[in-house]
């Protein structure tokens, strides 16, 4: 008991960081809807699938390597198939985060470097972000610093446990996402010039050690290789043309696209370097080392991508340089703290603490604010008034199979381009029937004139719903809604194949057979019409009660619909 109330007392501060980080993280988990890419991860993570597909599964979806999926997939098997256990996921590897770059700025510099490091990671916007999504980018952060905090344990102290260590990091660093290979590139670039540093006797011993940490990453690297050949032969319509906007966006991501702690971190780092240069703290082993590392992380990690995108493809996006937030939050931490003064340090770190939650949770509203398309709010939608069982159109089918089986709907869905949709409805008007289409992710509600004349000519909107960066639409044939109500409740027609009827629809005539019921009565006596599963309406004309069955005369020869109005079929009135 006494030992554990000395680590409290001693250690009271980072406890108070990471209760702070929790609940920032926690607060509002699941407000905000799962968007495009979540779903991607929560579909390639279905517990339902064969560990064997995994693979599969991420090849042809959404090329990532696996380590993330893996610890996802194992979380919603044991506790549930949700948005809050992955969200929750992100959250707690979110919080270890924040614990890793304490561990990183202790064993770099001091204790104070690393709380400093871990309170203003706790409140930096960027990483909250993704410490409340289902993506791989805070186990990104988290993998990478680890990797880091076990290669300076490594240059410190030159052992093949060490050496281990640091591979298995490097090599978990590797396979939750593969901008991780860029950050290699800086690894091996400061062993490279930590090794020319050293005598002839210690570069043979250094070199020994660090192939073995070499062969330690690679080996956990291997199962992601298939899928990073796959990677690279894909093209990224979503990623921007590289320039020097893009390049800038990242800082401004960094600072929530705030001004005052863009430039009051800037100036912090600034000070930095004119303490280091007028006192020469370059020529301390110690220091300089520190130097050497946050600036090869921060630049090769950089730099190296930028190239990449003028000369193969874009690929600046925000999201991936999480992996260099870290150092740029180590290297504010090194300015504050040589500032001397306790009180000055507290001012500084009570300005940008401020000036961030400010930022956060007034200006940018982070906390109520919509910000994510809201495919759970259509969803919901379309699953509570889809009660005919419409098929739900969309091109992105893939994605919404998630959101439309929680609750086992069973609603039919299809990838269709609405457009292309449309014009396959103009080709062939048989095929006209009611349905709704799903829209999301740049995708509005836009047809071209002659589609969206065909659409006012023979549908009705009956219901829609447009929410962010999302909207439905339930189309129903004019036919259907102009001759009355259409009803919720359906029957069958009559389970009677012979040389007149197959399966309750006549062969000869326009007639429809529907067993003698008194609730078959009922419906066809308030009926003024039928309606068939693809939307197509038969007007009744006559009903005539003969032995156990009801014959049913229809306006037109129900044969070219025979196989969505016999038996079993569900058939619609409308009264």
């Amino acid at each position: 008991m006494g030992k554990i109330k000395n680590w409290i007392t001693s250690n009271y501060i980072i406890i108070i960081i990471l209760v702070i980080a929790s609940i920032i993280r926690l607060y509002h988990l699941v407000y905000q809807s799962v968007w495009l890419d979540e779903i991607a991860s929560i579909t390639e993570a279905n517990p339902s699938v064969n560990w064997s597909d995994l693979n599969v599964t991420i090849v042809t979806s959404d090329p990532h390597p696996q380590l993330y999926f893996i610890f996802l997939k194992t979380l919603f098997i044991l506790f549930g198939y949700t948005i809050w256990v992955a969200r929750f996921y992100s959250a707690v590897v979110g919080v270890l985060g924040v614990f890793s770059i304490y561990l990183l700025g202790k064993e770099m510099m001091n204790k104070n470097i690393g709380l400093i490091s871990a309170f203003l990671l706790a409140i930096n916007a960027f990483h909250l972000n993704y410490s409340q999504e289902v993506r791989m980018y805070a186990l990104l952060c988290l993998v990478t610093v680890l990797s880091f905090y076990r290669l300076i344990i490594f240059l410190k102290n030159t052992t093949y446990k060490n050496a281990v260590w640091y591979g298995i990091f490097t090599g978990l660093m590797l396979i939750t996402q593969f901008f991780g290979l860029f950050v290699l590139v800086s690894q091996l670039f400061i062993l490279f010039i930590v090794l020319l540093r050293l005598d002839k006797k210690e570069k043979l011993q250094f070199l020994y050690k660090s192939i073995v940490s070499g062969i330690v990453s690679t080996a956990i690297f291997l199962p992601a290789v298939g899928i990073f050949i796959e990677t690279t032969k894909k093209k990224y319509a979503a990623i921007l043309p590289t320039t020097i906007d893009t390049i800038k966006q990242i800082f401004k991501d960094f600072a929530d696209n705030s001004d005052a702690v863009l430039w009051i971190s800037m100036l912090i780092i600034a000070f930095y370097f004119v303490v280091v240069i007028k006192k020469k703290l370059f020529k301390n082993k110690e220091e300089s080392l520190v130097i050497l590392i946050l600036l090869s992380w921060i630049l090769v990690t950089l730099i190296v991508p930028i190239i990449r995108s003028y000369l193969v493809t874009p690929m600046i996006n925000s999201r991936y340089f999480i992996v260099i937030l870290p150092p740029i939050i180590v290297l504010v931490a090194l300015g504050i703290d040589k500032m001397g003064k306790k009180a000055i340090q507290l001012g500084i770190i009570a300005a940008l603490a401020v000036t961030s939650l400010y930022q956060l949770i007034y200006t940018n509203d982070y906390y109520n604010k919509i910000s994510k398309g809201q495919f759970r709010e259509i969803a919901d939608y379309v699953i509570k008034e889809n009660t005919d069982k419409d098929p739900v159109y969309s091109n992105l089918t893939w994605h919404l199979i998630y959101l439309f089986d929680r609750d086992k709907t069973n609603t039919p869905l299809v990838n269709r381009v609405f457009e292309d949709y449309v014009h396959e409805m103009m080709k062939d008007p048989k095929g006209i029937h009611s349905f709704w289409y799903f829209g999301a992710f740049g995708n509005p509600l836009k047809l071209s004139p002659q589609s969206d004349k065909f659409m006012a000519e023979h549908f009705d909107v009956v219901h829609s719903l447009d929410k962010f960066d999302s909207w439905t639409r339930h189309y129903v044939p004019k036919e259907a809604l102009n001759m009355g109500e259409l009803s919720k409740e359906t029957f069958e027609l009559s389970n009677i194949n012979d040389i007149n009827w197959k399966g309750g629809v006549g062969t000869h005539d326009s007639r429809l057979l529907v067993n003698l019921s008194e609730k078959n009565i009922e419906i066809l006596k308030t009926g003024v019409g039928l309606r068939a599963k693809n939307g197509k309406v038969y007007k009744i004309l006559k009903t005539e009660i003969i032995g156990n069955f009801i014959y049913v005369n229809v306006d037109k020869s129900p044969k070219a619909n025979r196989d969505l109005l016999e038996y079993p079929n569900p058939i619609w009135y409308i009264k």
